[in-house]
């Protein structure tokens, strides 16, 4: 493992004790062997089976050739990139208020650009689809937020052993792969968004800590942005220009690699919570997170055929009418909600403008014309509350109604068919023997 996040087990002098790490990297180390790899590291020992590389961030060129000669002599890889990694510890020192603004991209650029993978470390996706709800203030009711992501089985490969069989998958302002026009290799989407998401620019996070106004030029492009992808065939090195021992130009057999591009997702809060019994750490999984990345790694030390193997599509029958209700209803109560701002915002300007052009700019006193503007907007404010509140209110009507549908159709539907089922039984038996008789 190479990592620039604090994965695994530290010190924190603040609390005067030692830390367990995160919830993945005590997993990983119960299940395998792990060792540690410097970031400076110039080569990869040869008895490394899996690289999993969390955060390369600013990486030496000499260490992306370290993991360019691995991944061609054979070493399988999984790496972990983010636009955004929000586990970042600020540097020592530092401004809260300014780490905030820091930059938390991280990127293989080198190796990306010889294996013909593109991804761009300044933007993230955003997905209506699936959107997850966030408490953003203390008392305040949670609202959708685009760029923290909960994957269904949907949005997985149900043909890759890896990805398969999860269930929840959580992700927070994560990236994206595609593939270049003169790519070699074969991408395939191992995890990828819904239809109903876009990319933006990562600096809007740290401009607006507010995730409603994600929504202000929101524009789905009908697209499904590949979040995890398995890449594999033949691989150039990134350095032509380097030789010397041992030194390969090519892979010598076809690579095996799986690409992330989010590292929120292997942090406690995204899929476990851990606690302390009786002196255990007991953890508590809420999402598969911890199971894709376990199935990530046990995938790849495994032989080429192993890797190959590709399974049947799980049985997945999630509430989709029910998530569209939703996601319908959050987008008309996002229209409304914009229309009000703008109509605040316009109202404000009309009143510091009559306030400005009162003789003696006393804005503290104001006359009748200023009166009735306020009296209007007051009651228009109070019409369009109304509204939004008929749009949530219509919105579990509309769920509750198809509750009470789907009720009727397995308590009652079900014992109806087999009651009709008998009668006509019963009444072909009867004229049957009638006409034996």
């Amino acid at each position: 493992v190479m990592s620039t996040l604090p994965m695994g087990p530290s010190f924190d002098p603040a609390a005067g004790r030692p830390t367990q790490g995160w919830v993945i990297d005590g997993e990983m180390r119960n299940l395998f062997e792990v060792k540690r790899v410097e970031v400076d590291v110039k080569a990869i020992p040869d008895e490394v089976k899996a690289l999993v590389v969390v955060h390369p961030r600013h990486l030496s060129s000499d260490t992306q050739y370290a993991i360019d000669q691995f991944v061609l002599r054979g070493g399988n890889l999984l790496a972990f990139v983010d636009p955004n990694a929000e586990a970042q510890p600020p540097a020592t020192g530092a401004d809260p208020t300014l780490a905030m603004l820091d930059d938390k991209a991280s990127d293989l650029p080198e190796l990306f650009a010889a294996w013909g993978v593109t991804y761009d470390p300044s933007r993230i996706v955003l997905d209506a689809q699936r959107a997850l709800e966030v408490q953003v203030q203390q008392g305040m009711p949670p609202v959708r937020h685009l760029a923290i992501l909960g994957l269904t089985r949907d949005d997985a490969n149900a043909e890759d052993v890896v990805t398969a069989q999860l269930g929840t998958i959580n992700l927070s302002t994560a990236g994206s792969f595609g593939l270049a026009d003169d790519a070699k290799v074969t991408l395939e989407p191992l995890l990828q968004s819904s239809a109903n998401a876009s990319s933006t620019d990562v600096q809007r996070l740290s401009l607006s800590p507010d995730p409603s106004q994600l929504y202000a030029d929101f524009s789905p492009t009908g697209e499904h942005y590949a979040l995890a992808v398995r890449v594999s065939g033949t691989l150039q090195s990134a350095f032509p220009d380097r030789a010397g021992e041992g030194h390969l130009a090519q892979s010598l057999e076809p690579a095996n690699i799986v690409l992330v591009a989010d590292t929120d997702l292997l942090t406690d809060r995204l899929w476990a919570q851990a606690q302390q019994f009786f002196g255990q750490r007991v953890v508590n999984a809420f999402a598969s997170n911890g199971d894709f990345v376990i199935n990530a790694v046990d995938n790849l030390i495994g032989s080429a055929d192993l890797i190959a193997v590709r399974t049947r599509a799980g049985s997945s029958r999630p509430f989709t009418t029910v998530d569209a209700l939703r996601v319908e209803a959050d987008a008309r109560f996002r229209a409304k909600e914009r229309e009000l701002q703008a109509r605040l915002a316009e109202t404000e300007e009309k009143l510091s403008a009559l306030q400005q052009a009162q003789p003696g700019g006393n804005a503290l006193t104001l006359n009748p014309e200023q009166q009735a503007e306020l009296l209007r907007f007051q009651e228009e404010k109070l019409r369009i509350r109304k509204d939004l509140r008929q749009v949530r209110r219509q919105l579990d009507e509309d769920i509750q109604t198809l509750g009470g549908k789907l009720k009727f159709l397995n308590i009652a539907g079900m014992p109806l068919l087999l009651t009709l089922g008998a009668l006509l039984f019963v009444g072909w038996r009867a004229r049957r023997r009638k006409v034996t008789a």
